[in-house]
């Protein structure tokens, strides 16, 4: 896929269909960030987010989130759990900003 989106159609989309941009190079900052807010709102439990062999990103990709980055600064790339289905508002998202998936 060599797609160029604006820096600001980078970042995590949620299985909802919301994205959350984020600036080149701070996904894995974003996603502990929002693990940790759920964490503390209660809403995940320690053992639902303890890293074991994982990075947080590694984690929101289990949860089903999409991201969507430009690792090398030369291409877009989409990173997700490939034995999960895309849901449709996730597809609608995609398929809004031009990457039909």
């Amino acid at each position: 896929m060599e797609k160029i989106l604006n820096q600001n159609q980078y970042g995590w989309l949620a299985p909802d269909g919301t994205f959350y941009p984020v600036g080149f190079g701070e996904h894995q900052a974003w996603a502990a960030n929002y693990l940790l807010k759920l964490y503390n709102d209660g809403k995940m439990f320690y053992e639902q987010i303890s890293l074991k062999d994982k990075n947080v990103g590694d984690l929101l990709i289990d949860m089903n989130w999409i991201l969507i980055h430009n690792p090398h600064g030369y291409g877009l790339k989409i990173t997700r759990d490939l034995s999960k289905r895309i849901t449709i508002k996730q597809k609608d998202y995609l398929n809004k900003i031009g990457l039909i998936y």
